[in-house]
């Protein structure tokens, strides 16, 4: 199984529709005001991550 370490990383402002981020590290990672509609989250650790204004419509 495959996990990738993704934490810290600022995709703020970023367009990130569609991905998949199943099972990834994404702690303290910035997401302000991405669009990351229909993106995957599943199994993923967002552990004191910001959303702050991000359209998260569709995520799972």
């Amino acid at each position: 199984m495959l996990i990738f370490k993704l934490s810290s990383v600022d995709f703020s402002f970023a367009c990130l529709k569609n991905v998949i981020f199943s099972r990834a590290n994404l702690c303290h990672s910035k997401f302000q005001e991405v669009d990351a509609e229909n993106t995957i989250f599943h199994d993923a650790t967002v552990s004191d991550c910001d959303f702050t204004r991000a359209n998260l419509r569709g995520a799972v």
